[in-house]
C-alpha cells in the first residue's frame, strides 16, 4: 500500500494531493496495480480526483515498462488517457524514466531522472 502526501505551493494557497494505490504480484516479473488521488482547488484550479490502473513488467532486475489507463475528473468532466513508460534504475537511490502520455487534449513525452529515499 502507498500513501503520499504532496503539498505544491501557488501564489495564492497551497494545492494539497493525496495519492494512494495498491499493486499485486501475479508473477515474479508482472504486478497489476490500481491507485487514486484527489486534488485540492484554489481560485484559480479546480479540485481534481483520478483513477489509474495498469501493468508492470520488470525486463531485468534493472529494467522495468508500465503501461495504464488514467482518468481525470475535474468539474464533472472526465478525460480518460493512457500512459507507456520505461525506468532503468542506475543505481538503488537514481533512476532514469521515459513516459508517453496521451490524454484527450495533450500529447506528452516526458523524460526524467529520478531519485529515491
Amino acid at each position: 500500500m502507498v500513501f503520499i502526501i504532496t503539498v505544491t505551493a501557488t501564489t495564492k494557497f497551497d494545492v494539497w494531493q493525496i495519492d494512494s494505490g495498491y499493486s499485486y504480484s501475479v508473477t515474479d516479473n508482472t504486478q497489476l496495480y490500481v491507485s487514486t488521488h484527489l486534488t485540492s482547488g484554489t481560485d484559480s484550479q479546480s479540485a481534481s480526483n483520478g483513477l489509474t490502473s495498469g501493468v508492470k513488467y520488470a525486463v531485468s532486475p534493472r529494467i522495468s515498462i508500465n503501461s495504464a489507463i488514467t482518468s481525470e475528473t475535474i468539474n464533472s468532466h472526465t478525460t480518460v488517457g493512457l500512459e507507456f513508460s520505461s525506468q532503468y534504475d542506475v543505481s538503488q537511490k537514481v533512476n532514469v524514466r521515459a513516459t508517453v502520455d496521451y490524454a484527450e487534449l495533450e500529447q506528452i513525452i516526458e523524460l526524467g531522472l529520478g531519485f529515491s529515499f
